[in-house]
């Protein structure tokens, strides 16, 4: 009998373990909107607040570094376009926040100096 209810919570376990974590499924929910935001928004501040929310998700909640990094060239790149001086500087603290300084180290210290 014992024996049988190990199995049982064996197996129950195997399947508990294969289930998807709910705090995944946050994560996605949260990149949707992040990104609906950053298609909706009017002005290139508030698509480089919105893309830098995104590239924050990706370095800290999917620990994706490479992915945060390459979000966050598209803020670089709406500031490239701006004749705003303001919006420059919002993109180049947006990539140096939300990007990994060791691996990045000489693209953020180049932003650095820029701002």
């Amino acid at each position: 009998m014992r024996g049988a209810i190990m199995l049982i919570g064996l197996i129950c376990n195997f399947f508990v373990c294969r289930a998807v974590v709910p705090g995944q499924n946050d994560l996605k929910t949260r990149e949707k909107e992040m990104i609906s935001r950053m298609q909706a928004a009017v002005q290139d501040s508030e698509r480089i607040l919105a893309i830098q929310d995104l590239a924050f998700l990706y370095f800290d909640g999917y620990f994706n570094s490479s992915g945060a990094d390459s979000i966050s060239e598209l803020a670089l790149e709406i500031a490239r376009r701006s004749s705003d001086d303001r919006v420059r500087v919002m993109a180049w603290n947006s990539y140096i926040m939300a990007n990994d300084p060791d691996q990045y180290h000489s693209k953020g210290l180049e932003f650095c100096q820029k701002a």
